[in-house]
């Protein structure tokens, strides 16, 4: 089969489904979904070990923006412009879609093992490309089936689904499913956010992973658009104390936050007219205050309009 013999003490079995320093996605590890690939003599090991870390970090980045945006509720911070672009490039994308196919496939391996024992000699290059195609051509839509040694691939891309529907929404709403420690993440840098994915360091330095590697394929992710030119300024127009630590280490001063949200939110979920935080608190009365945050909790869109047509007629007469 060709698998990479790992020296004793990586990737140690885990003792809980929440083992501390792992991430988890439909119960399974980050560093157990990379098992089936490790090839140190591969390029095709190091693009998926390099995925794995990057979705790690990613989701990381989310959690911190969670975090910091509480008390909001989950469907504010899933609009976000900082939030849904790391959804939209990094986890809908390249990277986001070789992890989860890892992970149903990881998931599915039990019954497909025996179809691939049938090329030993071949059998991770053939996982590997089935891995590769499954994660171009997969349909995240298809429902999950019980598993047999008959549909294993149909439960597979079932998986691959739910796999990715974890990692669009618990960093928002269950970062316990995620094994994330919700009082310690916001501290992590990218340093510390690689360690809590879970892969031995020592792994990671033989197929040449450093932390300053995972900041270039950050970076070069989200300062390029859709049509791969470069992005000199990411400007998101969203309150400035929606914060991540990652997040800043990676993008410096190519990330702006303006303190304003210039589009209207769907659910009534904030300010529908461009103005910031502080000045809802500047121009709104102690009750009124307290009127409008149980609002933007609850999601009533007519008292936020409102008081927010209040704070602008008072804005504008100062």
């Amino acid at each position: 089969m060709g698998l990479r013999r790992k020296p004793k003490g990586r990737n140690k079995a885990r003792v809980s489904m929440y083992a501390p320093n792992n991430i988890y996605v439909c119960n399974v590890s980050l560093s157990q979904a990379f098992e089936l690939f490790d090839n140190i003599d591969s390029l095709e090991s190091k693009y998926i070990l390099t995925s794995l870390v990057i979705i790690g970090v990613a989701i990381h980045m989310m959690a911190q923006i969670s975090i910091s945006s509480r008390p909001e509720k989950a469907e504010w911070t899933d609009q976000l412009q900082s939030y849904k672009d790391i959804k939209i490039k990094v986890i809908n994308g390249k990277h986001g879609r070789i992890v989860v196919s890892c992970i149903g496939f990881s998931i599915a391996f039990p019954y497909a093992m025996e179809e691939f024992e049938k090329d030993e000699t071949n059998m991770q290059i053939n996982m590997i490309t089935f891995v590769k195609e499954a994660a171009e051509t997969s349909d995240s839509n298809i429902k999950r089936v019980k598993a047999s040694k008959d549909n294993w691939p149909t439960f597979m891309r079932g998986e691959m689904g739910a796999a990715k529907g974890q990692l669009l929404s618990c960093p928002s709403t269950n970062i316990i499913k995620l094994g994330i420690d919700g009082a310690e993440v916001s501290s992590y840098g990218v340093e510390e956010a690689i360690e809590k994915t879970g892969f031995d360091k020592k792994l990671l330095e033989d197929y040449g992973i450093t932390t300053e590697y995972i900041i270039a394929r950050i970076r070069d992710i989200f300062l390029t658009d859709n049509g791969g030119l470069p992005i000199e300024k990411l400007v998101y127009n969203e309150p400035r104390f929606v914060r991540s630590k990652i997040q800043n280490e990676i993008l410096g001063d190519n990330l702006i936050r303006t303190d304003e949200v210039s589009a209207k939110l769907e659910k009534g979920m904030e300010p529908i007219s461009a103005i910031n935080i502080a000045t809802v608190k500047k121009y709104l009365s102690k009750t009124e205050l307290f009127a409008y945050n149980i609002a933007v909790r609850t999601g009533d869109s007519k008292i936020i309009k409102r008081l927010t047509d209040i704070v602008l007629e008072r804005a504008n007469k100062a």
